[in-house]
């Protein structure tokens, strides 16, 4: 009961705000506004947890739910909660605005600011389905279990890579010494890639954010501190890209594929900038990021 009210509390808190400013906000579109000392602020278009942004297992599961009365009611508990997690994620975003600018001085614009913020939305999407995946709340509580499995991974794969080496022209004396070695790999969660987290997946809090909000990164299931780390982490996401697209002259990089290439970054495909094989028009991670930015409305706020 006290969060179901304490959700109720965030959701009417956020409308009344969107409603005390309206008068003040003009619709934002990318490369056509201009204003450099302007807030940003989201209006939710729709559902934002429909039952076409669900995979086909998670609609199953809910069109059977909905006839079990008793589950049925602890998955609108559970949406309820995603939705208010997914309003401070933006509210977030709107309210942190100056700080990240201030952080980040003369490396990002207002403009760019809001691009970034409406990217990072459709990047919870694309993630978590903001906040409801059964996936993402899975990886929540199972973190030392992933970590586990990568520390198995690269021991078998060290031990396959000793092997190999143990092979002739060694004598057969030579080579059982060299196998017996191969039990010795040994490997601490230090040694291993950290794991991603939170409901935008991340992997490590941004240096700058992580100082200035003090945040650990068993922090990032928070909403707030996944906000300000995703747009610490796509800020210098995109001065990698420019440098790299300037190095590189990539021209196919420019103000107006920015939201086509930066997510390559994002998700790991730099090799796919490199050797000319992304196909952001095909890629199902950009098309999706697209297609929950979509689920927002973006606003200036004018001072």
């Amino acid at each position: 009961m006290v969060s179901k009210i304490k959700n109720t509390i965030i959701i009417i808190t956020f409308l009344m705000a969107q409603a005390a400013i309206a008068e003040q906000k003009v619709p934002w579109i990318w490369t056509k506004n201009n204003c450099q000392n302007c807030g940003i602020s989201f209006q939710i278009i729709g559902d934002l947890n429909s039952k076409e942004d669900m995979e086909s297992k998670e609609k199953a599961f809910s069109t059977s739910a909905e006839k079990v009365i008793p589950l049925q009611m602890v998955l609108k508990k559970a949406e309820a909660d995603a939705k208010a997690r997914s309003i401070v994620f933006m509210q977030t975003l709107s309210n942190q605005k100056q700080n990240i600018l201030n952080i980040y001085a003369n490396e990002i614009n207002s403009q760019e600011y809001n691009l970034l913020a409406h990217m990072a939305v459709g990047i919870l999407g694309q993630e978590s389905r903001f906040f409801s995946n059964w996936r993402y709340a899975a990886k929540m509580n199972v973190q030392w279990l992933i970590t586990e499995k990568k520390i198995f991974n690269k021991i078998s794969f060290e031990n396959d890579l000793r092997e190999q080496n143990c092979e002739a022209p060694l004598g057969p004396f030579e080579v059982a010494k060299c196998l017996l070695r191969t039990e010795d790999a040994v490997v601490q969660p230090d040694d291993v890639a950290p794991n991603s987290k939170g409901p935008t997946q991340i992997k490590k809090v941004p240096e700058r954010i992580a100082i200035f909000y003090n945040i650990k990164e068993e922090n990032l299931w928070n909403p707030k501190y996944a906000a300000v780390s995703t747009m610490g982490y796509l800020i210098e996401a995109l001065k990698e890209l420019r440098q790299r697209a300037y190095n590189n002259k990539w021209n196919f990089i420019n103000d107006y594929t920015i939201v086509d290439y930066l997510p390559y970054l994002y998700f790991g495909g730099v090799k796919k900038l490199k050797n000319g094989s992304a196909t952001p028009d095909k890629n199902i991670y950009v098309k999706n990021m697209k297609r929950f930015m979509g689920k927002v409305k973006v606003y200036e706020i004018i001072p």
